[in-house]
């Protein structure tokens, strides 16, 4: 009989700081770039009434001793009832025996390892001096990744974030000013966002929001809200303006509608991509090349991530004795 540790959201956040996430991020991605895991595409299974979705995305790694999944629902009609869109967990087991070994609060540790993985690219692919970040979204991964950008460019001295809905744009701007105690506040302007030296779009938008015209030189942008091949954030021209980093070539181009809608313009391809993150963490690929160049990481998100993630924390928690330990 082996014990199964529960490890629920309050400790998830305590236990996982976004400089030991960008750690796990960038073991992740050096992982899925050497194909040291195996990382199936996400299955996902619309609910009869087309309510929401049930994902499953399971992976396995010679990295961590371990293996798991992450089961999640996701309903947009949540953000009105005030409930997390995402809901669920990440399970992790033993490598050798097969014993299940933790039980991880997945809308938590998703959260940050979403963000994480954007400071990761952030602290590889943006200019040392940027100053300004533009945030489009004011979510839950509008506020994580805020805390990612500052994590991977300290410097930042403003953060200016647009969303669809005003007022909450405006509670987020507080909220994140008395966090950080650094400058934020709020924006009607789209173009205002767009024109910061990052920019990150997690937004539910399923058309652009943000245009290539309105972007400045040097800039560098995090591209993680939409996940379907019909979706996009950015417009085509913010593609071909940008140095393209994505996690898997060939996932990027089964999901990821940023880019295969280019992809299908004919003006866009898969010979067009500047790398997969990990060959820039590898030195595979030297990342920005001027200071006038633009830089462009679209995240997905993978199983890879989320062991390396669950790992992190799993350790984390058998070492300061957090989480519930059943027998199984």
């Amino acid at each position: 009989m082996s014990d199964l540790l529960i490890i629920d959201a309050p400790s998830v956040r305590k236990l996982l700081t976004m400089p030991l996430c960008m750690d796990a991020m960038k073991a992740a991605a050096v992982a899925v770039t050497r194909k040291a895991v195996t990382v199936p595409l996400r299955r996902s299974v619309s609910l009869h009434d087309g309510s929401g979705s049930l994902l499953l995305m399971p992976g396995s790694s010679l990295g961590p001793d371990t293996y798991g999944a992450k089961l999640i629902s996701l309903h947009a009609a949540n953000v009105d009832r005030g409930l997390p869109v995402i809901q669920g967990f990440i399970s992790l087991f033993d490598h050798g025996t097969g014993a299940p070994i933790a039980i991880i609060h997945g809308a938590a540790l998703t959260a940050i390892r979403t963000a994480a993985a954007s400071g990761m690219a952030t602290q590889l692919l943006a200019r040392k001096d940027v100053q300004t970040h533009g945030i489009f979204g004011a979510g839950v991964q509008a506020s994580t990744h805020a805390a990612a950008v500052l994590a991977a460019r300290p410097n930042v001295k403003e953060t200016i974030i647009w969303a669809r809905n005003e007022m909450k744009a405006e509670e987020l701007a507080n909220k994140l000013s008395d966090e950080f105690n650094t400058y934020v506040r709020a924006t009607n302007d789209k173009k205002e966002a767009a024109r910061c030296d990052v920019v990150t779009t997690v937004s539910g938008a399923s058309s652009p929001l943000v245009f290539g015209k309105w972007l400045t030189a040097g800039a560098h942008l995090n591209i993680v809200g939409a996940h379907t091949a019909d979706a996009r954030e950015v417009d085509t021209q913010t593609i071909l303006n940008s140095a393209v980093y994505v996690e898997t070539v060939d996932t990027a181009f089964k999901e990821a509608g940023d880019l295969i809608i280019p992809e299908q313009e004919g003006v866009f391809s898969r010979n067009d991509i500047a790398g997969e993150i990990g060959d820039v963490l590898l030195g595979n690929k030297s990342g920005r090349e001027s200071d006038d160049q633009i830089t462009l990481y679209k995240s997905l998100g993978n199983a890879a991530q989320d062991i390396h993630a669950g790992w992190a924390v799993y350790r984390e928690a058998l070492d300061k004795k957090i989480g519930v330990s059943v027998p199984f």
